[in-house]
């Protein structure tokens, strides 16, 4: 239900257009740092919350921290959406505890994290979801409206690939293959449900054989290296599913990454034990989480480097 994305954080400046270098050092365009950009902007939304008249939606920033000898920036958005009138029910009553007015609006806190380093033209950033919806297009969005109203720099976040954030995991073992809410076996599907199982509920697990040694469904390469047998199974069944997951494994560590279906972003589960009993995140599990992936993927992007995260 909780997984964080990966994004490479990148800036063209229209004045050096058709120059040998297609993209600014980060931390000098023009005597401007990209990370300072992102403070003055964050800072400027901070503590409050803003309307997006157009959009229905409304932002704020809060519980934000500025790192600036590790170059680091992480905290939380609150994201709602306004303008539709909807009741609010007690899913174990089945009535209604509150009348949404269009006035209203239902406030998600999605993590985020973004590393932008010193003399390197790509940074990073992780983005927080909740059952796929984020807030990268949102901030996206209006961090670029921000940079190119105050100096024409032109701010790109592109997803960055499994090969290119997680090297290391590449030749990790692949142990389980998830197919979320699974609905190739009709004639099955039609008989559960006269249990009163809920279709959109049904997840298929494919595991390794236990019994085997050092079992395995192969390795987390071949299922995003384009052309390989096992990519080839994974286009053909995301056709019966939602998203599909693999459960990696290096030594005792796990990860779980979305793939297939033509899912082009680095995009990792949230373990369950970094989540409350109330669905909500440990502030301290979640910034260790992604402390984490930012240091592994800048492994990947900055090698024999040793920058700081």
């Amino acid at each position: 239900m909780h997984s964080i994305s990966m994004y490479s954080i990148r800036c063209t400046n229209p004045k050096t257009r058709g120059k040998a270098k297609a993209f600014e050092i980060l931390s000098d365009i023009d005597g401007e740092d990209i990370y300072c950009l992102m403070q003055d902007y964050i800072s400027s939304k901070t503590d409050k919350l803003y309307l997006i008249e157009k959009d229905k939606k409304v932002f704020g920033f809060f519980d934000v921290k500025y790192e600036p000898t590790k170059r680091c920036i992480y905290g939380w958005m609150h994201v709602g959406h306004y303008g539709v009138k909807s009741d609010i029910i007690d899913i174990e009553t089945g009535k209604v505890d509150f009348k949404m007015s269009q006035k209203n609006a239902g406030l998600i806190e999605h993590y985020f994290r973004f590393f932008v380093p010193l003399k390197f033209n790509e940074g990073i950033a992780l983005f927080h979801s909740c059952r796929r919806s984020g807030i990268k297009s949102l901030f996206c969005g209006e961090f670029m409206d921000y940079v190119s109203s105050k100096n024409g720099f032109r701010i790109q976040m592109n997803p960055l690939s499994y090969n290119k954030a997680f090297d290391k995991w590449t030749d990790a073992n692949t142990k389980e293959i998830r197919l979320i809410s699974f609905s190739g076996l009709n004639d099955i599907t039609d008989q559960i449900n006269k249990l009163g199982h809920d279709e959109q509920q049904q997840d298929l697990v494919i595991k390794a054989k236990i019994n085997k040694k050092n079992s395995s469904l192969g390795r987390f390469i071949d299922y995003i290296t384009e052309g390989s047998e096992q990519l080839k199974v994974i286009e053909v069944l995301s056709q019966h599913c939602s998203h599909i997951k693999t459960v990696v494994q290096i030594g005792s560590k796990r990860r779980t990454f979305s793939l297939g279906g033509g899912h082009p972003v680095c995009e990792i589960d949230i373990d369950e034990d970094i989540l409350t009993h109330d669905g909500s995140h440990d502030i301290r599990l979640i910034d260790g989480l992604c402390s984490e992936l930012v240091g592994e993927i800048a492994k990947c992007m900055y090698p024999n480097v040793g920058v700081e995260t």
